[in-house]
């Protein structure tokens, strides 16, 4: 059980979705039925990733290890984390161990 999905919806991207509540994240989407409380678009290119939240927040520190163990499968050891806020753009790097 999962707080995150990690869909692909075009080569690169994938889409995250964070959820308050666990769930499968190996189930369809069209069948998922929680509703998300952040999604961001992930870039992944070799070790690195960006991510952009488009929404919400990953406040969850569940979410965020539930987020770094999707990651380390992909390889990913290093996340660049785009957020806008209040007309400005923050990038927090994010080390995957």
């Amino acid at each position: 059980m999962s707080l995150i999905r990690l869909d692909r919806i075009a080569i690169p991207p994938y889409e995250l979705r964070v959820y308050a509540e666990p769930g499968d994240p190996r189930k369809p989407l069209c069948e998922e039925m929680r509703t998300a409380i952040a999604v961001a678009n992930i870039q992944i290119s070799g070790a690195a990733a960006r991510a952009t939240l488009g929404f919400g927040d990953m406040s969850n520190d569940q979410a965020w290890l539930d987020f770094d163990t999707a990651m380390a499968t992909k390889d990913v050891t290093l996340v660049l984390w785009e957020r806008h806020k209040n007309g400005q753009i923050l990038i927090k790097k994010r080390r995957i161990k």
